[in-house]
């Protein structure tokens, strides 16, 4: 294996590892009613690091700002069961 692909092999292990380190625990940590769902949002990328994306909840037509988000942070919103529409703007 040469060096290009052995570095890029190593950049998808570590990427995959910081992604979804702690998620679980946020989620958990919080805990969910048994009539309603969270839906967590994360920015892990550095690319656009000075731009905060907005996210909104645009179900029914209706917009609703749920918050910001910077790079490597994450943003939980509970909502209730069925199909949801989410918009991030950046």
């Amino acid at each position: 294996m040469d060096m290009k692909k052995l570095l890029l092999l190593l950049f998808v292990i570590l990427s995959t590892i910081s992604l979804t380190a702690g998620v679980g625990e946020t989620a958990a940590a919080e805990g969910v009613d048994n009539d309603e769902a969270t839906v967590v949002f994360i920015r892990w990328s550095m690319v656009g690091a000075i731009h905060r994306a907005s996210v909104y909840d645009v179900t029914d037509g209706r917009l609703e700002l749920i918050g910001f988000l910077q790079s490597k942070t994450r943003l939980s919103h509970k909502v209730s069961p069925g199909k949801h529409t989410f918009m991030v703007v950046t």
